[in-house]
């Protein structure tokens, strides 16, 4: 390999400059930057689902009282066991 001399040798420290340069300029920065996106994308995740599930949990509470409500209504008497298990079950269909 031979050892740059004169023009070259300053044409390859100038360009060894300007690619340092604009690596710190632009790849460091946009890297940060995606760094930042996948963070609050995994936070926004995040709290979407927390509310998907307090919102799910929600609709199954008032589901389940008026599925109590019914029974009630029309005079089934089940065990406290027998409610319990059927209104749970239901969380899986």
């Amino acid at each position: 390999m031979q050892a740059f001399s004169g023009s070259d040798y300053w044409l390859y420290q100038w360009f060894e400059m300007a690619v340092t340069r604009l690596y710190w300029a632009f790849v460091v920065p946009l890297a940060a930057l995606f760094d930042w996106g996948r963070i609050m994308f995994a936070k926004g995740k995040a709290v979407r689902e927390a509310t998907k599930a307090k919102m799910r949990e929600k609709v199954l509470e008032e589901e389940r009282r008026r599925i109590e409500t019914v029974l009630t209504r029309h005079g089934v008497q089940l065990d406290k066991e027998v409610v319990d298990d059927l209104l749970d079950n239901s969380r899986n269909n």
